[in-house]
Formats: C-alpha cells, structure tokens, sequence
C-alpha cells in the first residue's frame, strides 16, 4: 500500500471514531428526553451524521459513499452522466510540518470557502482530500468546472498562503454491472487522474480520458 493510500486510511479511521464517541454520547442523552425533544435531537443527529466533525459545513466520507451510488443509480436509470472531481491540497504534509497541525486545520476550512463559490455540495474524502460530485453532469462540463475550482482556489490564496490544489476529473456514463463496483470504479478514475495532476506539477486540473489515453492535461 502506496504511503498516501495508508495516510487516507489512517485519516478515515480517525475521524470515523470521533464521529461514533459524538453519536454515542448523543443517543445517551436521548433516553432522558420526552417525546418531542427526543424527535428533534433524533432529527440532528442525523445531519451531524452527514457533516464532517472538522468542517461542519460540508459533508463527511459517509455521506459521500451514500450520495455516489444513489447518483450512479440514477444516472443509470435516467441515462445521464456523472462527473466525480476529486480534490487535493498541494504541499499540505509540508504545510504541516512547518505550522502545525492546529493552522492546518485552519487551512482545511479556509478552503472550504472559495471552493464553496464554484460548488456548493463538497465531501471531505479523508485527510486534505475533498470530493465533488456532478449529477447529469458530462466530462466537458466537469473539466470546465474542475479549471474553475482550480482557478478559484489559486486566486483566494494567491497573497496569503499561496496554497493551490491539484484536481483529478472522471466520468460515468450509464451501464450495467454491480453497484458498488461501477461507483467504485469511478472514484479509482479520479483518483488516479488526481495521482498524476500531482506528480505533473501540481496546481493543475487532470481528466481521465481512456480514448485519447490515460490521462488529458488540461491546465489554464
């Protein structure tokens, strides 16, 4: 397992624990509450469920995982597309190392904002990973608003931080086969999209592309 692949699952698993101490401690409380007030914390649970415990703004892993195959079917049924923009922060491990862990959590939601002005539906993956994804949404159009992203981000830090992102751009089109395996399938081609955005030079957008090969530049 690639360094970075075992960071990712370290980062999940982190942050799936901190979510089930939450949870736990919230249904504790639920058994002491009458009938209307249980309804109500019952009904936050569920979206403190869907939000990452960092970045209370956008939606976690889990819900992640759940809205991509709901989309995949649905595209299936409806005969549309889906576009999957997966994100990276370029140089986060060194940002790290330098400031601390603590303004790197800081950078993690300063980013939430500018990408947030381009799309309002954001995932954290796992780590200084984010995920987008595009319903009835073709590869043209997500590469557009992968650049826009990209453009976005650059622009926002450009006399702070200087940080920019690296974007890896998949597509899928309706098709039989398993569920998981054809949503799966599709996160493993923007991963590796993003892959190589990285190691092109990063602060660059990369479209997976099987008929021109693997992989398409596009970089503005």
């Amino acid at each position: 397992m690639k360094t970075k692949d075992l960071k990712r699952v370290v980062d999940n698993e982190i942050i799936m624990k901190k979510e089930m101490y939450n949870r736990n401690k919230l249904e504790k409380i639920l058994g002491k509450l009458n009938p209307k007030d249980r309804k109500f914390l019952q009904s936050t649970i569920r979206k403190l469920d869907e939000r990452d415990p960092l970045l209370t703004t956008i939606y976690n892993r889990r819900k992640f995982e759940q809205d991509l195959e709901s989309k995949v079917s649905k595209a299936d049924k409806n005969k549309e597309n889906v576009s999957l923009i997966m994100i990276d922060i370029d140089g986060f491990k060194e940002y790290n190392d330098t400031y601390g862990h603590r303004e790197g959590d800081r950078l993690l939601k300063s980013l939430v904002k500018p990408l947030r002005k381009t799309e309002r539906n954001i995932y954290r993956y796992g780590g200084e990973e984010f995920a987008i994804l595009l319903s009835n949404t073709d590869l043209t159009l997500g590469t557009k608003i992968a650049l826009r992203l990209r453009k976005g981000v650059e622009e926002y830090f450009q006399e702070s931080a200087g940080t920019t992102i690296s974007l890896g751009v998949a597509n899928y089109e309706a098709q039989k086969g398993n569920l998981k395996d054809k949503a799966d399938a599709l996160v493993k081609k923007a991963d590796q999209a993003l892959y190589h955005a990285k190691g092109a030079g990063k602060n660059r957008v990369k479209t997976y592309t099987p008929r021109l090969g693997p992989f398409q530049s596009t970089n503005s």
